[in-house]
């Protein structure tokens, strides 16, 4: 069954996620937030630079990541309600999990968590690229938190790899996006720009019509995803 498609407004972005509590946020050539009612964009708080990637923390609150200093040092913040608080680190990607364990891929490849005074620990024994491979290949080195605050990422060979039992467990997909929903729904962009989701332990391709480079999930598993011309859409699901 086909599935229907709701355009949101008319913002364009380069990265997208949601919060626990259904907060869209969208970065890139426009930094903003959607607003249910009345159905439009609100403009986000004036930045420290222009924000590359976003994350929202399950109360909605937006952690982005900007090009940096001079030295590229110092490009995550976090908004807290009031102002731009720099968190530390520097990162290529970041992800905010719905019990709010904050992750970034940062210098290395390597994962780091945050641990509070803008502090971060390392995320031991990731499959992730070098610096260099994540510079070559743009955004194919994605992660994302799990409800558990387990840390879900895109790493060699674009492969999917999930934490278990210590260490690392491929999930034999090839992605270029990754996104987890407050109830524990995995999904991703793949080959083909096609959006895919874990069902029974397998991958499904319930949205044949879509064509995305980012994909997100709200609380209802409605998917919202950045497509042509990075235009933000989310999937209509009918009233029963």
């Amino acid at each position: 069954m086909a599935v229907s498609w709701q355009r949101l407004g008319n913002a364009r972005g380069g990265s997208i996620s949601i919060g626990a509590n259904d907060s869209l946020w969208v970065a890139g050539a426009y930094f903003g937030k959607w607003d249910e009612e009345p159905q439009h964009w609100s403009d986000a708080p004036q930045a420290p630079d222009v924000p590359l990637a976003v994350a929202v923390s399950p109360d909605g609150r937006p952690w982005i990541l900007t090009s940096g200093d001079a030295f590229q040092n110092n490009n995550i913040f976090e908004w807290d309600g009031a102002s731009w608080q720099p968190r530390g680190g520097w990162g290529f990607h970041i992800a905010v999990g719905a019990n709010d364990t904050v992750c970034h891929v940062g210098r290395g490849g390597a994962i780091y968590q945050y641990a509070g005074n803008n502090g971060w620990t390392v995320v031991p024994g990731a499959h992730v690229p070098t610096a260099d491979d994540v510079w070559n290949a743009g955004g194919l080195h994605r992660i994302a938190v799990d409800p558990q605050g387990g840390c879900w990422h895109i790493g060699r060979g674009s492969e999917i790899f999930r934490p278990s039992g210590g260490g690392w467990q491929g999930m034999g997909a090839w992605a270029q996006a990754l996104s987890i929903g407050v109830h524990d729904e995995i999904i991703h962009v793949g080959r083909g720009n096609t959006i895919f989701i874990l069902q029974n332990g397998r991958w499904a391709c319930p949205y044949d019509d879509a064509w995305a480079i980012d994909v997100s999930i709200d609380s209802r598993s409605r998917c919202i995803h950045l497509g042509r011309g990075k235009a933000i859409f989310r999937q209509v699901i009918p009233l029963s």
